[in-house]
């Protein structure tokens, strides 16, 4: 029990920790709610807070955007003049980003509600 326990928080803590993008290492954390996954120094700071704290903060309605586009790339893109870059981590996974013009990255599920 104590190693399954010691295993989820291990996995917990760093599953987020390294991405890469345009081979540049970034830091990435769970959003507050556990709802999305942002900027770790987003979290570190207090003032002034990172657009993508803001950003996940004020979720944006959004249905599918044309021709099936992600919603949250559609909500990046239109609604807070971002752009999308894709994150890989050391396992060779992968997620999409939004990346503010303050540099900070939050997932595109953490931009958009229905």
């Amino acid at each position: 029990m104590k190693f399954f326990a010691l295993l989820t928080l291990l996995f917990s803590t760093n599953v987020m920790a390294d991405w890469t993008i345009a081979q540049q290492k970034v830091e990435l954390t769970q959003c507050p709610n556990g709802s999305c996954v942002i900027s770790k120094s987003c979290l570190e700071k207090k003032q002034p807070p990172c657009m993508a704290l803001k950003a996940a903060e004020n979720r944006q309605k959004s249905d599918v955007g044309p021709g099936g586009t992600n919603p949250g790339s559609a909500v990046c893109t239109k609604f807070h003049k971002a752009g999308v870059v894709i994150a890989m981590n050391d396992e060779g996974g992968t997620n999409a980003f939004c990346r503010f013009s303050d540099g900070s990255l939050l997932s595109l599920d953490g931009l958009w509600h229905w």
